[in-house]
């Protein structure tokens, strides 16, 4: 199968748990990521940019520091914030699917890939912890199944042809005996002439 390997401004933002507004403000006050652009002139950033964005924000939130300094730090490889950020991880592999697989791993929060079906295509390292059910279970699963009873006609909606972008969709996240509120994002990404899946980020409801 055939995975992104470039992101739009809002799915970047959404992974990296920022407004877009709040990457164009880097770009443009600090040049922190000068994502490349479409034919359409949409930005477009590529895995490498997301870990760097990731690797500012961590350290911003963790230190409350000045953006500039932290910048600073973090693109040069220097200093304490570098050591801050997730372990060093090997070279990302040619194939598209291991880039997918490093890119998701990055982010802490659950990114699932849902089929025009509705069932699991891939999903990230934080959704098996979040959700407790390991990968392989995961993957070709119904996504309605991984919500309250209640709730998946609600989450059947998502996946309604044709796929469109939701944001701030509430669903209660099965979770043993204590389902969860989550709050999910979803995008359209078409990864072949006419076959699209859904990429659906979900961090948990703040309580």
């Amino acid at each position: 199968m055939t995975v992104p390997t470039e992101f739009s401004i809002g799915e970047a933002a959404a992974i990296v748990g920022v407004h877009p507004h709040t990457l164009r403000a880097w770009e443009r006050r600090y040049a922190v990521v000068l994502p490349s652009r479409s034919r359409s002139n949409q930005r477009r950033y590529t895995i490498e940019d997301i870990r760097l964005l990731r690797a500012v924000k961590e350290a911003i939130g963790e230190r409350s520091r000045s953006v500039k300094r932290v910048i600073q730090q973090v693109g040069s490889g220097h200093g304490d914030v570098a050591h801050s950020t997730a372990a060093p991880r090997p070279a990302l592999s040619s194939s598209r699917q291991s880039v997918w697989r490093t890119a998701m791993d990055l982010v802490p929060v659950i990114v699932l890939l849902v089929g025009p079906d509705g069932q699991v295509v891939d999903t990230n390292a934080a959704a098996e912890v979040d959700l407790g059910v390991p990968g392989e279970q995961l993957r070709g699963r119904p996504f309605v199944d991984l919500v309250a009873p209640d709730q998946r006609g609600q989450a059947a909606e998502v996946c309604f042809q044709p796929l469109r972008e939701r944001r701030g969709l509430q669903l209660r996240v099965r979770r043993g005996t204590s389902p969860m509120t989550y709050v999910f994002d979803c995008w359209p990404v078409r990864i072949a002439a006419k076959h699209e899946v859904l990429v659906v980020v979900g961090h948990q409801l703040a309580s």
